[in-house]
C-alpha cells in the first residue's frame, strides 16, 4: 500500500469519525423523533470534507452519516423493523452525502477551490451556496424518508424539515468557516485567520449552547414537574383502589371466620354481589387445607381430584403430600370452575403467598401467576388471608383474584390521564401497561404497597403530550443564538479578508519600497522632515541618502517654493538638482505629490548615469549634425562642381542637340544640389521641407531654362510638407523634367501662361504631388508613356522609383498627378 493512497485513506476515515461524532454531540439537542436537531455540525465537516478532498470523500461523508442516524432510530425487535431502520439510515445518509457533494461542486464552479474567501461578495455566495440553498438537499430526503416510514405525520412534516434545514443551515454557517480556518487551503490566507474565524465563533457556539442546555434543563425541570403533578393521582388512585380490594378480602376472610356453618350457596350469594360492585375483582375463593390421609374423602365429597398444573399447563392430579390446601368454592362458577380441587400450595410462587399468610395472619398478595381456570388470560394476582383467627388452625384461607386492567381503569376514571401511560411492575414482572407505556425517554416512578409486596407504577408521556407541553423557548434561545453567532462569523470572515488583503498590499507595498532606488521623505508645511526612508540600492545610503539633510542638500530655497505650490494646487512638481559627495557630484531629482493634510511627499532618485547618458548622446548627436551638415555641403559643392565641369564642355560642344542633351543633364544635376542645399540649412537633417524646397525650385528653374522665363510663371502651392530624402531626391527630379518640358512645348508663339506646382497630405497619409501648365496642350491620341522624349521617360522612372500612382489629364493643358506614400512630417 502506498504512503498516498493510506493518507486517502485516514483522511477519509478521520472525516468519517468527524461527521459521526459531530452528529451524535448534536443528537444531544434533537428534536422528537431524534432525528432532526436545531444545529448540526456535522453539515459543516461534510462541506469542508468534499471541497478539500473532492468527490472520493463522498462515501465518508455517507458513512458517517449512516452510522449516526442507524444507532439512533435502530429498532432490532422484528427484522422488518430491522430493515426499516436500515432503510431510513441509508436515506438520510444519502441525502447528507448528496448536499455536500451539490453544495462543494457549487462553490468550486462559481467561486473556485482553493480560495481564500476573502472579498465580502465571495463570502456571501460561499455561505449562501453551502449553507441555505444547499441544505434543502438532506432535509429534503431526510424528512420524506421518516415520513414514508410513518415515523413523522404529514402535519408534522413541515416542522420537521424546516428543523432540519436550519440545523444544517446553522451548522454550516457556523462550522464550515472553522474548519475552513484550520484545513483550508491555500494555508496562508486560512492560518491567519484561525484564532478570529474559529476560536471566537467556538467561544460564542458554546456560550449559546451551554445556554440552551440551561434553559433546556430549566423546562425539563418543570414539565416533570407538571408531569408529576398529573401522575401523582393517578399512583393515589391505584394504591387506593388496591387496598381497597384488599380490605374486601379481609372483609370475606372475616365472614368466613365468624360464620363458620356457612355453606356454599350462601358464599356464593355474597360473592357474587360483591363482584357485581366491585370490578376491579376477578374473582373469590374458599381455600381449606386437606391432609393427606383426608385426600380421599375429600375428593368423593366434592367429585373432584385434587390437582396442580402440569408444564403444559392443563390440570393434572397431584402428587401425594402432606397438606393439600385445596379451592373448595369459586365465584364466579363460569369460567373458574377448572380451579376447583387446585391445590394452592403446589406451585412454589403460590405457596410462599400461602406460607407468608398463614403464618402472620395478615393479606399477602403472590407475585404475578397464571390462572389454573385459563393459562391463556395471562398473570394474575392472589391475595391470601388467613381465616382462623389463630395460627395452625383448619380453618383454611378466603382468596381474592385482582383484575388489575379493570382495577385501573376503575381507579383512573375521572382523571386526568391524557397524555399519561401507566405501567405496574412487580419486580421485572409487568402486571399492567398502557399502549405505548415502554421504552426510554423521561418517566416518573411510583411505589405501591400491596399486601406484602412492592409493586412499581411507571408513568411515562405520549410523544404527543411531550409536544404539546414543549415551549419554543430552549430551541428559540440556540437558533437565534447561533444565528448570532454566523452573523457574527461572517462579520469576522469579511473584517479578517479585508485584514489579509491590506496586508498583502503592504507587502506587495513593502516589497516594492524595498526594491525601489528611491528615497521617500514627508515634508511638514514648514519643510521639516517628519519622516525619511532611504534609498534601497546598495551604497547609495552612504553616498547621498543616509540622512533626509544630505539627500535635499542643493536643493536650496527653490525646494520651499515647490511645497508650497504643490501644497496649493495639488498637482505634482518635479525638481532637478546636484549634490556634493566625497566620490563627486550627483545628479538628483526630486518629484513632490501632495499627501495626508499639509503633508508633502518627495521621492528622490539618483539620475547621474542618466543624465551622464544625455550628456553622451547629446555630445553625440551634435556631433552627427556637424557631421551630415558637412556631407550634405560637400555633396551641394561637388554637385556644383560638376555642373561646373558640364558648363566647360557645353563651351566647347558645336552640336546643338548634344549642348541641349548636356545642358538638362547640368539642370537636373542642380536640382539634386538644390535638395542637398536644402538639408544643410535644415534643422532636421534627414527630412527635407519640400513645401520651401518648391519654392526654391521654382525660383532657379526659370533661371535654369531661359527661354520662356519672361511670361511664363510658376505658382507653388499646399502643404508645407517634409519628406525623407530618397522621396524627395526623385520628386524634385519629377518637377525639374515637367516644368521644364512645359516651358519649352506648351506655350508655342511666344504664349503666355502659367505652370502650377502643389503637393498636399491626403486623408489616407499619402502625399499627392500635382504640376499642372495650361498651355495648348498635346495633340488628339497623345500618350505619355509613348511620347518617347526622354524628360518623360525620366518622368515616369522616378514615379516608379517611389512606387507612385500616376495619372494624366488632358484638359486646357496637360495635369500630371503622383499619389506615394510619404505622409506629412
Amino acid at each position: 500500500m502506498s504512503s498516498a493512497f493510506a493518507s486517502r485513506a485516514l483522511r477519509l476515515a478521520l472525516l468519517a469519525a468527524g461527521y459521526y461524532v459531530a452528529g451524535r454531540l448534536a443528537l444531544l439537542m434533537a428534536i422528537p423523533p431524534g432525528y432532526a436537531t436545531p444545529v448540526w455540525p456535522a453539515a459543516g465537516f461534510a462541506l469542508v470534507g468534499l471541497l478539500a478532498l473532492g468527490w472520493r470523500a463522498f462515501p465518508a461523508v455517507v458513512v458517517g452519516s449512516f452510522f449516526v442516524n442507524l444507532e439512533t432510530g435502530f429498532d432490532a425487535s422484528t427484522v422488518d423493523a430491522a430493515w426499516r431502520s436500515g432503510l431510513i439510515a441509508s436515506a438520510i445518509a444519502m441525502g447528507a452525502g448528496a448536499q455536500a457533494a451539490i453544495g462543494a461542486e457549487g462553490i468550486r464552479r462559481v467561486l473556485g477551490y482553493p480560495h481564500p474567501f476573502d472579498e465580502q461578495r465571495d463570502i456571501v455566495r460561499f455561505l449562501l451556496i453551502g449553507g441555505p440553498l444547499a441544505c434543502v438537499v438532506s432535509a429534503t430526503c431526510g424528512s420524506a424518508a421518516l415520513w414514508a416510514a410513518g415515523m413523522v405525520t404529514a402535519r408534522a412534516l413541515p416542522f420537521s424539515w424546516f428543523t432540519w434545514w436550519v440545523g444544517d443551515s446553522i451548522g454550516v454557517l457556523v462550522f464550515a468557516p472553522l474548519l475552513l480556518a484550520i484545513f483550508g487551503e491555500p494555508q496562508a490566507s486560512w492560518r491567519r485567520r484561525l484564532w478570529a474565524v474559529g476560536l471566537a465563533p467556538l467561544l460564542g457556539f458554546v456560550m449559546v449552547v451551554g445556554l440552551f442546555l440551561w434553559v433546556s434543563r430549566r423546562e425539563q425541570a418543570r414539565l416533570e414537574v407538571e408531569f408529576i403533578r398529573r401522575c401523582e393521582p393517578i399512583a393515589e388512585a391505584v394504591q387506593a383502589a388496591v387496598d381497597q380490594y384488599v380490605h374486601l378480602g379481609g372483609a370475606v376472610a372475616s365472614l368466613l371466620r365468624v360464620v363458620p356453618e356457612l355453606d356454599e350457596a350462601a358464599f356464593e350469594s355474597f360473592a357474587t354481589d360483591l363482584l357485581a360492585r366491585q370490578p376491579g375483582l376477578s374473582a373469590l375463593s374458599r381455600i381449606e387445607r386437606v391432609t393427606e390421609a383426608q385426600r380421599p374423602a375429600w375428593e368423593a365429597a366434592h367429585g373432584h381430584p385434587i390437582t396442580r398444573l402440569a408444564a403444559d399447563g392443563t390440570l393434572v392430579p397431584a402428587e401425594a403430600a402432606g397438606d393439600h390446601y385445596v379451592v373448595s368454592w369459586i365465584v364466579p362458577d363460569a369460567g373458574n370452575a377448572g380451579a376447583v380441587g387446585y391445590d394452592v400450595g403446589s406451585e412454589s410462587l403460590r405457596l410462599a403467598a400461602l406460607r407468608s399468610a398463614l403464618a402472620t395472619g395478615q393479606p399477602t398478595a403472590s407475585p404475578a401467576v397464571h390462572l389454573v381456570q385459563d393459562v391463556r388470560q395471562g398473570l394474575g394476582v392472589l391475595v391470601l388471608e388467613r381465616v382462623s383467627a389463630e395460627a395452625g388452625t383448619d380453618a383454611g384461607l378466603a382468596s381474592t383474584v385482582l383484575s388489575l386492567d379493570q382495577l385501573v381503569s376503575a381507579a383512573v376514571l375521572g382523571l386526568e390521564t391524557e397524555g399519561v401511560r401507566l405501567r405496574l411492575l412487580d419486580g421485572d414482572t409487568e402486571l399492567f401497561s398502557d399502549p405505548g407505556a415502554t421504552g426510554g425517554g423521561p418517566h416518573w416512578e411510583a411505589t405501591l404497597p400491596v399486601a406484602g409486596r412492592l409493586w412499581r407504577a411507571e408513568f411515562r408521556p405520549t410523544p404527543e403530550y411531550s409536544q404539546r407541553q414543549r415551549t419554543w423557548e430552549a430551541p428559540s434561545v440556540l437558533v437565534f443564538g447561533l444565528a448570532l453567532v454566523a452573523l457574527a462569523e461572517f462579520a469576522l470572515l469579511v473584517s479578517t479578508g479585508r485584514e489579509l488583503r491590506l496586508i498583502a498590499a503592504e507587502d506587495r507595498g513593502s516589497a516594492l519600497l524595498r526594491a525601489m532606488p528611491d528615497a521617500i521623505l514627508r515634508l511638514g508645511p514648514d519643510g521639516v522632515a517628519r519622516d525619511y526612508r532611504p534609498p534601497a540600492s546598495e551604497g547609495a545610503s552612504e553616498s547621498w541618502g543616509g540622512s533626509s539633510d544630505l539627500a535635499m542638500a542643493g536643493a536650496g530655497d527653490r525646494l520651499l517654493g515647490s511645497l508650497q505650490e504643490v501644497r496649493s494646487s495639488g498637482t505634482a512638481k518635479r525638481l532637478e538638482y546636484q549634490v556634493v559627495t566625497e566620490s563627486g557630484t550627483l545628479d538628483l531629482e526630486a518629484r513632490l505629490v501632495a499627501g495626508v493634510g499639509d503633508d508633502v511627499l518627495v521621492v528622490i532618485r539618483d539620475v547621474s548615469a542618466q543624465k551622464a547618458i544625455e550628456r553622451r548622446m547629446r555630445s553625440a548627436l551634435a556631433e552627427k549634425d556637424v557631421l551630415l551638415r558637412e556631407i550634405h555641403h560637400r555633396v551641394k559643392n561637388n554637385l556644383q562642381v560638376v555642373s561646373s565641369l558640364l558648363n566647360l564642355a557645353d563651351d566647347r560642344l558645336e552640336d546643338p542637340g548634344a549642348r541641349a542633351l548636356l545642358a538638362h543633364t547640368r539642370d537636373r544635376v542642380r536640382t539634386i544640389a538644390l535638395v542637398h542645399d536644402q538639408l544643410h540649412r535644415s534643422a532636421d537633417l534627414a527630412q527635407v521641407g519640400f513645401g520651401a524646397y518648391l519654392r526654391v525650385l521654382a525660383t532657379h528653374l526659370p533661371q535654369v531654362v531661359g527661354e520662356g522665363s519672361d511670361r511664363i510663371g510658376i505658382v507653388v502651392s499646399g502643404e508645407d510638407l517634409t519628406l525623407p530624402l530618397d522621396i524627395a531626391v526623385p520628386c524634385g527630379l519629377i518637377v525639374n523634367e515637367l516644368v521644364t518640358n512645359a516651358f519649352q512645348h506648351a506655350f508655342p508663339n511666344h504664349r503666355w501662361g502659367t505652370v502650377s506646382i502643389s503637393i498636399r497630405g491626403r486623408a489616407d497619409g499619402r502625399v499627392e504631388l500635382v504640376v499642372r501648365d495650361d498651355g495648348d496642350g498635346p495633340p488628339p491620341g497623345w500618350d505619355p508613356r509613348a511620347a518617347g522624349g526622354t524628360g518623360l521617360e525620366l518622368v515616369f522612372t522616378f514615379a516608379d522609383q517611389v512606387d507612385a500612382e500616376v495619372s494624366v489629364v488632358v484638359s486646357s493643358g496637360v495635369s500630371f498627378s503622383f499619389v506615394f506614400a510619404g505622409g506629412p512630417a
